[in-house]
């Protein structure tokens, strides 16, 4: 059944193999809101025969580069991407748009072979414009900051961890059958979540996330 689909997702991701522009960023959350309730994105989505390329109305250059065909990569573009929103939702493909566009989620990164399933959202919060850029933080600083989150918002985890992966540095906290990843960047926050498939943990999904950017536009 994964060969077939496999098959199929080489034509899908063949024929959606083209780039776009979003309309001009100029009108704040009023638009977002609006955008949520029609399915359009806010966000300009480029996409290669092998990566994709977004850049977020706040900011963000999110770059991912597919390690395999296997591995799918679905965006808050609905129009873009119509074929694979059929693929894996068949109906109400414009109320999940704009579920992923209400809750920031702009990148979905599912691999077939593994069934790893990450996704990737943005929100400004206090700590992210307090500690606008993770990766440039000295090492002593970003103890710091994972001890606040360690006590605070990743509270529960069996583990918080700071490490690079794919091209930023990030706090990692494993809750044994799930992870949460979280950087700074451009003062945003990225958060990163996926669950473990299997006995290899995130090994699968921190694998997945090497081609990983995530920048300052």
């Amino acid at each position: 059944m994964k060969r077939v689909l496999s098959v199929f997702l080489a034509a899908v991701l063949l024929l959606g193999c083209r780039a776009f522009a979003a309309d001009d960023f100029s009108a704040g959350e009023d638009r977002i809101e609006n955008s949520a309730e029609t399915g359009k994105t806010t966000d300009e989505v480029t996409i290669l025969e092998d990566s994709v390329r977004i850049l977020t109305e706040d900011g963000l250059s999110i770059s991912y580069v597919r390690p395999t065909q296997n591995v799918v990569t679905l965006t808050q573009d609905l129009e873009q991407q119509t074929l694979l929103y059929l693929l894996f939702y068949s109906n109400n493909l414009r109320a999940k748009a704009a579920e992923y566009i209400e809750e920031g989620m702009h990148l979905n990164v599912y691999d077939l072979d593994s069934d790893t399933d990450i996704y990737i959202y943005t929100e400004a919060t206090l700590l992210s414009s307090l500690a606008p850029n993770l990766t440039a933080m000295s090492e002593d600083d970003v103890v710091v900051i994972q001890n606040y989150l360690k006590n605070n918002d990743l509270a529960g985890a069996n583990s918080v961890t700071a490490g690079m992966i794919g091209s930023n540095l990030w706090i990692f906290a494993d809750y044994g059958t799930a992870a949460i990843m979280l950087t700074f960047v451009n003062g945003i926050q990225i958060d990163c979540i996926f669950r473990y498939v299997d006995d290899s943990g995130p090994i699968p999904g921190l694998t997945l996330l090497d081609g990983l950017t995530v920048t300052a536009r």
